[in-house]
């Protein structure tokens, strides 16, 4: 029993480390019936994506995105927004899930990945039939930690639900089925370190890169 104590207490710890909920809405780009919307992580937020999602498919693209949720968080909170969250984007016909980074980050397991992408596509359901999942992007295996507390809580989920593994990208990406090839846009984190800001998002110019390849996958 004392082995697991280390262990406990970074649980227990790690469970004072959530973050307060921030209200998000749908931004938009381009004119028409919503072509597509990006619901995701912070990968999608900020309209990022937009304006040149909106020039790549020839229509109105929309995004939302929820800084620093996994998966599952997304699905939860996508079935809980207001009416007005979403009023931007319409009717989309295609929504593409941009999600995975942060069950990564986190640590969650492969099988509460799946299960969690498995909810999202089901809440994304409720708004489009033409629903398509992102493979999870590449990013660096050792992200920094904003606080101690982040820190505990991500020890202690890599120790538990990945075996002490660092890297599980590859792992988590084979436990659900996806639509759109990210390799096809950047094929690894080593070698193009340069296109992130901090091991984690991309750069402006590379976000604008995306958005059209969101856009042309959509098309």
């Amino acid at each position: 029993m004392k082995r697991l104590w280390p262990l406990a207490t970074l649980c227990a710890v790690a469970a004072c480390a959530s973050r307060p909920s921030e209200p998000v809405v749908a931004t938009c780009a381009g004119s028409g019936p919503t072509a597509v919307l990006v619901i995701g992580d912070s990968w999608a937020s900020m309209g990022a994506l937009d304006r040149s999602g909106a020039a790549a498919v020839g229509a109105r693209f929309c995004s939302i995105g929820f800084r620093g949720r996994t998966s599952r968080q997304i699905a939860d909170t996508i079935r809980t927004l207001p009416p007005t969250a979403l009023a931007a984007a319409g009717a989309p016909r295609t929504i593409i899930l941009l999600a995975g980074v942060n069950d990564v980050m986190q640590h969650v397991g492969a099988d509460r990945y799946a299960a969690g992408m498995a909810d999202l596509r089901a809440a994304a359901r409720t708004i489009s039939d033409d629903v398509r999942v992102v493979e999870i992007p590449w990013t660096t295996p050792t992200p920094r930690a904003r606080t101690p507390l982040s820190w505990a809580k991500r020890l202690a989920h890599r120790l538990w639900n990945d075996q002490g593994r660092t890297d599980v990208t590859t792992r988590y990406r084979q436990a659900v089925r996806t639509d759109i090839d990210f390799d096809a846009f950047l094929p690894s984190y080593a070698g193009h370190e340069d296109r992130y800001v901090d091991g984690v998002h991309l750069t402006p110019a590379e976000h604008d890169r995306f958005g059209a390849y969101l856009g042309a996958a959509a098309r």
